[in-house]
């Protein structure tokens, strides 16, 4: 459980799949430098706020969708909630 600046509070996780009718969606984008670098690299797709949204796999880096990650799992470890927030 979590609560965030904002004063929402509720349990979510670090990051997340969800494959979708029109997309393969990857809850996973933290705004820092790292991910924005990442995201140049992905190749086919698009995003939301906080998400990545794909057609299928073959359209993107995977190694850059797992840098990513990594990025995200290690700032919202440090900061305790998504940048998406912060705005």
């Amino acid at each position: 459980m979590g609560k965030y600046a904002s004063g929402h509070e509720g349990d979510a996780p670090v990051i997340a799949f969800s494959p979708r009718k029109t997309a393969l969606t990857f809850y996973v984008y933290s705004e820092t430098e790292k991910s924005k670098l990442g995201v140049a690299d992905l190749d086919k797709f698009k995003m939301s706020k906080a998400c990545i949204h794909v057609k299928k796999l073959s359209d993107i880096d995977i190694v850059a969708l797992k840098e990513i990650c990594l990025e995200s799992i290690k700032y919202i470890s440090e900061h305790h909630e998504c940048s998406c927030r912060l705005k």
